[in-house]
């Protein structure tokens, strides 16, 4: 890792995981051996907290650190090498009951410095991203896979449906087409019909209509 800062502090974290490692090789939890006021966790448990801050940072191939992240790990490691040289001894020699507490503070403050790294996720192409949204493209990925394989019938839905709302568009307008042709060829009918009524006037004192048949040829 090219940054110097996150490598220093990974340095420390492994010197503490050596420590555990080093002095005890009592698997059995605090509270077993020394009574209730412990905790009910053991040597390699306190160990595996700075191996996973170890391996989370080890996941991250280009962390970008900015200034104010820079300033904290600084802070984080001064914390660590305090916590090795004042505090680790005392959970080994009868008072861890509260060094521990005090440890564990100490790699609660280390993991909240880190956050802004440990808070992203790795996926396709070695792109980083927050952890809730890698799942959520995850989750979409695998839907879009059930998906393709459907694709061509899809497409032809897509386009019957896209067919019938143009049918359904112009129908007012091919009904009314329709409405105008019929009478267009029923008045040429009547107009070459070989007879055919014709209405004429009689003399200005009748009162009827004479229907007068007219043949055409």
């Amino acid at each position: 890792m090219e940054n110097a800062k996150l490598n220093k502090l990974i340095g420390l974290l492994e010197t503490i995981v050596e420590s555990f490692n080093e002095y005890s090789s009592e698997k059995r939890p605090f509270s077993e051996v020394n009574g209730w006021n412990w905790p009910s966790i053991t040597y390699d448990d306190l160990a595996r907290i700075p191996e996973s801050l170890i391996t989370s940072i080890g996941k991250l191939p280009n962390p970008v650190v900015d200034k104010e992240l820079e300033e904290n790990v600084i802070q984080s490691c001064k914390n660590l090498e305090s916590l090795t040289t004042k505090t680790l001894p005392y959970i080994f020699n009868g008072n861890g009951d509260r060094a521990i507490p005090a440890y564990l503070a100490t790699m609660d403050g280390v993991r909240l410095t880190l956050s802004p790294l440990l808070g992203w996720d790795m996926i396709v192409e070695q792109k980083a991203m927050p952890k809730q949204l890698a799942n959520r493209l995850r989750s979409i990925e695998a839907q879009l896979t059930e998906i393709v394989p459907q694709k061509d019938d899809l497409i032809k839905q897509i386009r019957l449906i896209q067919n019938a709302t143009e049918t359904a568009e112009n129908l007012p307008a091919d009904l009314q087409s329709l409405k105008d042709a019929r009478a267009k060829v029923t008045n040429q009918h009547l107009n070459k019909s070989p007879l055919f009524w014709r209405v004429v006037h009689v003399q200005p004192s009748s009162s009827l209509l004479k229907p007068v048949f007219s043949m055409n040829y």
